[in-house]
């Protein structure tokens, strides 16, 4: 009954981060002139997974193909704010710990909305560039079955990071080939304290990274 919602709540999410990017791009652009840059980029690879254990068993990710588009906006000295999208859609099977069955097999698109800061340095017509991302995922998974028995799993969204870099190839002043690679995390938080004592008092917060990925892409960039 959630799957009805999720074009909307990915649109949404989208708009919320791309509006305020195309208007940093307008004001930046005005300020800095020819010293600043706007790039967009596009991108395909490979998605690397890994298998995070749950209360019920091991989830079984499989590896698959991946998207993306990427919008940076710089300031000239190498450094660029970036939005950028990731999607990928693996086949997912819950595997028991001996309690239960397997369930069957089912797809979980992944999207990854995240925002972050990259610094690159331009030496003729290649660019290395490292940077890092915050932002969300959200996992959408199909219907599955466990021992015959139907089970409709809800939109799940946390908390992500990504930190990689690459390797841009200019084949034109204003077109590259675009090479990446990149470690997408999912952060997820399970719990808070707070404790009081003779000697003060402090406050924890317990979580986890479930799940990584490794994300290995090649694309164009585009730059205006």
């Amino acid at each position: 009954m959630f799957h009805s919602r999720r074009p909307v709540r990915l649109l949404l999410c989208f708009t919320a981060l791309t509006l305020p990017g195309a208007t940093f791009a307008r004001i930046a652009g005005a300020q800095a002139g020819e010293r600043g840059r706007l790039e967009l980029s596009a991108f395909t690879g490979w998605a690397v997974n890994s298998d995070p254990d749950t209360n019920y068993g091991r989830l079984s990710i499989g590896d698959a193909q991946s998207f993306g588009a990427a919008l940076g906006i710089g300031d000239g000295s190498g450094a660029t704010l970036e939005l950028k999208w990731i999607y990928f859609q693996p086949t997912v099977q819950l595997v028991d710990y001996g309690a239960i069955a397997n369930s069957n097999k089912f797809d979980a698109a992944t999207h990854y909305f995240l925002i972050g800061v990259t610094k690159s340095v331009r030496r003729g017509i290649l660019e290395p560039f490292f940077g890092v991302s915050l932002g969300a995922v959200v996992y959408l998974p199909d219907d599955f079955s466990v021992s015959g028995r139907n089970y409709d799993p809800d939109d799940t969204w946390r908390m992500a990071f990504s930190l990689g870099g690459g390797l841009k190839l200019f084949v034109h002043p204003k077109l590259a080939i675009r090479l990446g690679a990149e470690l997408l995390g999912t952060l997820y938080f399970y719990g808070t304290s707070f404790y009081v004592g003779t000697s003060g008092s402090a406050l924890g917060v317990t979580g986890g990274i479930p799940t990584v990925s490794g994300n290995f892409t090649g694309g164009l960039t585009l730059a205006l």
